[in-house]
């Protein structure tokens, strides 16, 4: 096996996300707000933060989620909100919360991978989901004392969320 370096940050690396329908689109997390993506397999890259800046969002990114079945979406969760991209990040909508923004902290989010309007997101509480694409949600309080941490849908049976906890301590 042969490594090759295709970019230097300068920065901690959090998340590296390759879209399931275009293996050359990588989006790049990094730990002091960094927020990048390249379309050509590392050989270029654009920087992304300022695009979220003008939304007014913390640019604490939590999640980042392709959607296999939906070429170009791709949904990002940050410390306080939910976004959808239609065009692989060029442009961001911010999907409506409950509770409001900064009133939770998001922790993780989850996205049918057949139906992009089924959405699901976890903090330290509650369980929230959105059969309609954000527009309304229900909520389930969590069966434990500890912060949801993690969500995964099921790639075979969508009905099956996964939900990782860890303590508040």
């Amino acid at each position: 096996m042969n490594w090759q370096t295709i970019n230097r940050f300068d920065d901690k690396i959090e998340k590296i996300a390759v879209d399931p329908n275009e293996s050359r689109t990588v989006f790049v997390v990094t730990d002091r707000k960094g927020f990048y993506r390249s379309k050509d397999g590392g050989n270029s890259w654009i920087d992304l933060s300022e695009v979220l800046k003008e939304l007014k969002l913390k640019m604490d990114i939590k999640d980042l989620i392709f959607i296999n079945s939906e070429p170009n979406v791709v949904f990002l969760a940050t410390y306080y909100g939910l976004l959808r991209s239609n065009d692989l990040g060029d442009t961001w909508e911010k999907i409506e919360l409950i509770p409001p923004e900064k009133e939770a902290t998001i922790n993780a989010i989850a996205v049918n991978p057949q139906n992009s309007q089924e959405l699901y997101y976890v903090t330290n509480t509650t369980f929230y989901r959105s059969m309609d694409g954000g527009q309304n949600w229900a909520t389930k309080k969590l069966p434990t004392t500890r912060a949801g941490w993690k969500l995964l849908i099921d790639p075979e049976e969508a009905n099956i969320i996964y939900m990782g906890v860890r303590s508040l301590r």
